[in-house]
């Protein structure tokens, strides 16, 4: 009975979801990237994310959306479908939980793991946000859940379902990768110590791997080259705190940080003492859910410290979304069933109160959205030209500023040194706004610039000739 209540609550969540999109549809930072993007045609699509700082799959998955509905004559807000989109990721789960999970594990887990994943950490944002972690998180759980047909069956199908979906996962986000690598490294270890599989399966899983990724990985190489993102965390032990508690809770009280720290490393401990205790493969999978999230972290942060940084909290959310999974698994083989109320009271109470702190973050995002409109609404016309300084900024806001037909694409390092294009815009008879970042350095140059707005990451400056 409390699977299938913890069900009911995931469902009515998903209601919850639709209320959200509906009355406060907000625009984040990265969003409005999203949305710019996808109205080009996929040739310059995969241009332009060539020189982002991921790979390209969600984007596409996005566009493949888009035309059985264009087919189909069917008009939907454009911002509506690609928050939707983000949903579906877990109405996918949603239905496995029903499904194949309620078969293998019970109504018990498929009910935590559906209620943890749309309540916990920053979940219903996410599938609220227009980008790619919800699909990362569907692929890298579907890899999972098909490992451990690999370690039961080692058939062919789930040793192809369990390679496609590892793919899947590196075409959509590079921390996939990551993630990855720890599966396949025990994987590896595991069914050449006890001998339960022919090599030939696992190389060719990983041969198979390299080679349906060998399109990218130029691709990948080239951005590797470029300039961090400055968004990026760096390295500390309060960041990898923030990590581990996201797990449950996002909060910035210290003491809460402490707590969670705490419960989420007790959780992981207990699953790793049950496998040493009892070297089976039910332990080893659940074990091998733990080692994902821990893994990923130390790889992040080993990158980060020897190359440059590669941190955001957000990354980890989906080998968060496996540590749920397995954590699910053993909350319900737990024998003591006072224990296991205890805890479901704990995650439902936990859960309820993030759904909360998530409303009210989506809530400034859509004051902040709101202001963002006003801004473009106040340059948006006739009189104005346009400088964006770089691909990037003019993705996010072309479309929105498409009253403006006199526009240009220069850097801040040829205004710098003196831009012939820059200054013959500033002579005609019109009012010029350069799109930067959000602290630019556009103040330092000899123009005059009054920032006239922020829509983030971009700062909006009215520029002048100096006197």
């Amino acid at each position: 009975m409390l699977g299938i209540g913890l069900l009911i609550l995931s469902v009515l969540l998903v209601a919850f979801w639709f209320f959200i999109a509906f009355k406060y549809p907000f625009i984040s930072v990265d969003e409005w990237y999203t949305k710019g993007l996808v109205y080009f045609k996929i040739k310059e699509l995969m241009a332009a994310v060539s020189i982002d700082v991921h790979p390209p799959l969600y984007y596409l998955i996005l566009k493949a959306g888009m035309k059985p509905l264009s087919a189909a004559n069917i008009h939907i807000d454009l911002l509506f479908y690609l928050k939707f989109m983000s949903l579906v990721p877990y109405l996918i789960i949603l239905a496995v939980s029903f499904t194949k999970i309620k078969r293998q594990y019970g109504y018990l887990t498929s009910g935590i793991f559906s209620f943890a994943l749309i309540s916990m950490s920053t979940f219903l944002i996410q599938y609220l946000t227009a980008r790619m972690y919800t699909w990362n998180l569907l692929f890298l759980f579907l890899s999972f859940l098909y490992f451990k047909d690999v370690l039961d069956r080692d058939d062919k199908k789930s040793w192809i379902l369990f390679s496609v979906f590892t793919v899947l996962g590196a075409y959509t986000h590079y921390y996939s990768i990551f993630s990855s690598l720890i599966l396949y490294l025990a994987l590896f270890g595991y069914l050449f110590k006890n001998k339960k599989s022919s090599p030939k399966k696992f190389f060719a899983s990983v041969i198979g791997g390299v080679i349906a990724y060998l399109p990218w990985l130029i691709v990948l190489l080239g951005q590797i080259s470029k300039p961090n993102n400055p968004g990026m965390g760096e390295v500390s032990f309060m960041f990898l705190l923030k990590i581990i508690r996201s797990g449950m809770l996002i909060s910035n009280d210290y003491l809460l940080i402490g707590i969670f720290t705490v419960l989420m490393c007790l959780a992981m401990a207990l699953v790793f003492k049950d496998y040493i205790s009892e070297r089976n493969t039910e332990n080893f999978y659940l074990s091998c859910g733990m080692a994902m999230l821990i893994g990923t972290i130390i790889i992040a942060f080993v990158i980060s410290i020897l190359f440059r940084p590669i941190l955001s909290e957000r990354y980890f959310i989906p080998c968060i979304g496996v540590f749920w999974f397995a954590l699910s698994i053993y909350i319900s083989k737990l024998d003591n069933k006072k224990l296991v109320l205890i805890l479901i009271c704990a995650i439902l109470l936990v859960g309820c109160a993030n759904v909360d702190l998530e409303f009210e973050k989506i809530n400034k995002y859509y004051k902040e959205t709101l202001k963002s409109y006003d801004i473009i609404d106040k340059i948006n016309n006739d009189d104005s030209i346009i400088v964006y300084e770089g691909v990037n900024k003019y993705i996010r806001l072309n479309k929105y500023l498409n009253k403006i037909d006199n526009y240009a694409n220069i850097s801040l390092e040829e205004i710098q040194n003196g831009s012939d294009e820059f200054d013959n815009l500033l002579k005609q008879n019109k009012t010029v706004y350069f799109i930067g970042a959000t602290k630019s350095k556009i103040n330092e140059t000899d123009y005059n610039a009054t920032k006239v707005g922020t829509i983030r990451p971009c700062g909006i400056y009215k520029i002048t000739r100096p006197l």
